[in-house]
């Protein structure tokens, strides 16, 4: 028999087993993919997706051919913070802006994010769409649409989904981020160089493999990822505007 076992079997502890940190993740996901299937969707699990992965930074908790529309899945049970939510909004923007690359000879182009109201696995309960919903709005450079799920769990798994699509406008920065993107950024002495209303932004990466950044005129400062050092110099922008406009106020 031609089998493939999974990776994460959980873990045995004085004589007891548990599952992984993830299972309810998994639990979800599978559930939101079974229903998919029901209705006729094609469905991709993400042991699947990662076999044949060899582009994507961040991988989806499935997909699914649905309506004509490559459904990129993602499951919210634990909290994420600081790069793990920033990879997360980035990730989300990119396919719903439809500029993902392909994975198993598809384009995700619809965002689904799916969750269900029970406590995570510290026993809090999170407000998922809050914190997604703040992280795309730093991250975007224009309006998102994607789709709420939320899931009831019952029994064994999902016994029912329902849909809330909505679209999440972008933040000033990110409107002026994309306006940073449109000029072109030009490397220059070792910088990438993008200007906003004649003012320059600098971008650079250092020695240690880390990003600086800085808008004429402020002091510099570092960020993790390239993407995010040029985020940081639309935010400056926008701190300089609000500053100035409460000095003409």
């Amino acid at each position: 028999m031609n089998v493939k076992t999974g990776k994460d079997w959980g873990e045995y502890e004085k004589n007891a087993w548990r599952p992984d940190s993830d299972w309810c993740d998994d639990l979800i996901a599978t559930g939101v993919l079974v229903r998919l299937h029901e209705q006729g969707g094609q469905i991709y699990p993400e042991k699947l997706i990662r076999q044949d992965n060899h582009v994507l930074a961040k991988i989806p908790d499935g997909l699914a051919v649905r309506g004509g529309k490559v459904v990129w899945l993602e499951v919210e049970h634990a909290r994420k913070s600081g790069k793990a939510m920033n990879d997360l909004a980035h990730a989300l923007c990119i396919v719903a802006e439809g500029t993902c690359k392909e994975v198993l000879g598809l384009r995700p182009n619809a965002v689904w994010v799916a969750y269900a109201d029970v406590p995570d696995e510290r026993g809090y309960r999170i407000d998922h769409c809050l914190r997604i919903t703040s992280a795309i709005r730093r991250t975007a450079r224009k309006s998102v649409s994607l789709t709420w799920v939320v899931c009831t769990l019952s029994g064994r798994g999902v016994s029912n989904m329902t849909l809330f699509p909505e679209v999440i406008e972008a933040s000033l920065a990110g409107v002026i981020l994309e306006k940073l993107d449109a000029n072109g950024w030009k490397e220059e002495d070792g910088c990438l160089v993008s200007y906003y209303g004649g003012r320059p932004s600098y971008v650079w990466e250092d020695d240690d493999g880390g990003w600086g950044y800085q808008l004429e005129g402020r002091v510099a400062d570092r960020a993790a990822s390239k993407s995010e050092a040029m985020l940081g110099c639309a935010n400056c922008i926008v701190i300089d505007h609000i500053a100035k406009q409460a000095t003409l106020a």
